[in-house]
């Protein structure tokens, strides 16, 4: 597991995104845009340095790096990680998403593949206990669909 640092920098026509350890950088018209191109980017360039075996450290110059020469223009500091799936398919999810999301050894996941991004989804002990209440207040679709076979009734 990797940890590596991402910065957004506001320019004229859009946003730069910069991995100062990996010097790799994208561009996005939304920092949202310029964030997603800089995962792909960074990606790309570590999956071709491992396949060569060439060095994939290839950290920005202290007086090339923004964070130093133009903090000012740095929009966004955030921090992005990579892990590589093992042989077996295993993947290591990081300490502190297990946390947050309440992830312990046996607990089952879901994975959902929508819109190319591959999301790893807790498994919930109990759907339909957890889902009970969800939708109080809403409209009861039984009643919808009740009203409608009586107004079909009342066609014929």
């Amino acid at each position: 597991m990797f940890t590596f640092t991402g910065l957004i920098i506001k320019e004229e026509d859009g946003y730069t995104a910069l991995c100062p350890e990996l010097d790799v950088a994208s561009w996005g018209d939304t920092p949202a845009n310029a964030q997603t191109m800089l995962l792909e980017a960074a990606t790309l360039h570590l999956e071709g340095a491992f396949e060569d075996d060439l060095p994939y450290l290839r950290p920005v110059p202290q007086n090339a790096d923004p964070r130093q020469t133009e903090p000012d223009l740095i929009q966004q500091i955030f921090q992005f990680q990579t892990a590589t799936i093992s042989a077996k398919g295993w993947i290591v999810i990081p300490v502190d998403m297990r946390r947050q999301y309440g992830l312990n050894p046996g607990e089952r996941v879901v994975s959902v593949a929508y819109g190319g991004v591959l999301s790893i989804i807790p498994r919930l002990s109990n759907p339909i206990g957890q889902a009970a209440g969800r939708f109080k207040g809403k409209r009861s679709l039984i009643d919808a669909l009740l009203a409608e076979r009586r107004r079909e009734r009342a066609r014929e």
